[in-house]
């Protein structure tokens, strides 16, 4: 299994490593940090067809989708670069939302979804994430 708590802990100096890296590499680019778009509902059970999960799971996952948004962002700030900030670009766009910006969970056998993604971005979320990323960078 993936240990989850390390990989969290480890994500901010690796994030800060990677800036590192492309400063080092390209010392006049723009460093734009993109975070995940929410792929469940913000608060409640969490649950809907495309989302099958228990609450303690939803909660769980709520979780883990904060602490990734505060690593992007603790980098960003940290390091002096910009940030997209997908949670506010997503909200009430996740799965389960009449407008999802992010693919639920659909089993192969339906017939629309051949091959699942699951949690995936669909087109309306990385057309969303294209428009505030064209906002930062002006």
């Amino acid at each position: 299994t993936v240990d989850v708590e390390a990989r969290l802990a480890a994500l901010p100096a690796s994030l800060d490593r990677v800036i590192a890296a492309v400063r080092q590499r390209a010392p006049a680019a723009r460093i734009v940090l993109i975070g995940y778009l929410p792929a469940i509902p913000a608060s409640g059970a969490g649950t809907c067809a495309a989302v099958p999960l228990t609450p303690d799971d939803a909660a769980r996952i709520r979780g883990v989708a904060i602490r990734l948004a505060q690593a992007i962002g603790g980098a960003a700030k940290r390091n002096g670069v910009d940030v997209v900030r997908s949670t506010l670009v997503g909200e009430r766009h996740d799965a389960c939302a009449p407008q999802p910006f992010v693919a639920g969970f659909h089993p192969a056998a339906n017939p629309g979804w051949p091959t699942p993604v699951p949690y995936h971005p669909n087109q309306a979320g990385m057309d969303a994430i294209a428009a505030a990323l064209d906002k930062v960078l002006g």
